[in-house]
């Protein structure tokens, strides 16, 4: 099984070991050269290339593909499934290695990418989750907060979210601990999209944050595309930002006048950090997003119909 892994742990990738070895028990050994792709961003020629065959369930495009294949502007400003339907076809090329299946994709736009039928356009497939979580207890009745991995690593956002009475979720935290918090969420504020993906699964209305530039436009929209949602995030500016531009101009200041550059910077990131609790407090207030039963339900059939294939092909000896 290939998936991104961080030592300090990421929700979304970490959804691959807890998700994958329920739905197909007994597939997943240690060989390196036949390889599973399933939940994230995996589709890169550097992923591709590590493994003699691969199977690819749901698995989406990453953002290099898209800027050094198709070029910068590709597809910012698609939003429905309708105008991804007036693009043309690109495929990146003959990289993925032969002797592979492709059971599914995330989205249109990663399947448009590759230059395949968009009927294997799925959706995400941690949406599967909602197989294994029992809902009927969930309290439902936090406003809650789940940043990307990398921006709750950089800021002081647990403390802005005790401030604004917001449930704190940290996306390096196990899987379980954050679907308990989501369970426990009746609105959740997310710049992770595997938040947002498990919560819309488990029909807990969100809305989309975007407070680092790591945030993949092109993730969030083949995503969103798949279910037919709109992505129209909410902009925040991050609170530490200043205490990056403080440690980055004072090494170039003579020492005598560092004080003063403290100073300012601390009087600065007070002031940051009540700009972003009053943004996300605003935030909050936004209309949430929610995908209908309908596109999920059919989005979820087409997904394990696609398990059980792969499924019939170990059991014919295709992945041996």
């Amino acid at each position: 099984m290939r998936y991104a892994k961080f030592a300090e742990g990421n929700f979304g990738d970490d959804l691959n070991p807890w998700l994958w070895p329920k739905l197909v028990p007994g597939v997943f050994d240690e060989t390196e050269r036949t390889c599973f792709m399933g939940i994230g961003s995996g589709l890169t020629r550097l992923f591709a290339r590590s493994c003699d065959r691969t199977a690819v369930m749901g698995t989406g495009a990453a953002n290099y593909n898209i800027r050094f294949t198709l070029g910068a502007d590709f597809p910012w400003k698609a939003e429905y499934k309708r105008q991804i339907l007036d693009w043309p076809a690109r495929a990146v090329g003959s990289w993925i290695p032969e002797g592979s299946k492709i059971y599914c994709v995330r989205g249109p736009l990663t399947a448009r990418l590759l230059g395949l039928s968009e009927k294997l356009a799925h959706t995400d497939p941690a949406i599967l989750i909602r197989q294994y979580i029992d809902t009927s207890k969930a309290s439902r009745t936090k406003i809650s907060f789940m940043p990307h991995h990398l921006t709750a690593a950089s800021a002081n956002l647990e403390g802005i979210c005790r401030l604004a009475g917001f449930d704190f979720i940290d996306p390096r935290s196990t899987v379980d601990a954050v679907v308990e918090k989501i369970l426990d969420s009746k609105v959740l504020l997310s710049e992770a999209l595997h938040g947002a993906i498990v919560a819309d699964a488990l029909r807990v209305p969100w809305i989309p944050i975007v407070m680092s530039k790591q945030i993949s436009q092109f993730k969030w929209k083949d995503y969103c595309a798949s279910l037919g949602m709109p992505y129209q995030p909410v902009s925040i500016a991050p609170e530490w930002s200043v205490d990056g531009l403080s440690g980055l101009v004072g090494r170039r200041i003579p020492r005598r006048y560092r004080p003063l550059l403290g100073a300012r910077a601390t009087i600065a990131n007070r002031r940051r950090k009540e700009e972003t609790l009053m943004e996300l407090v605003a935030a909050s207030g936004r209309e949430p997003t929610l995908s209908t039963d309908a596109a999920l339900s059919t989005a979820e059939s087409r997904l394990l119909e696609s398990v059980e294939k792969f499924k019939t092909d170990v059991a014919a000896g295709f992945w041996s």
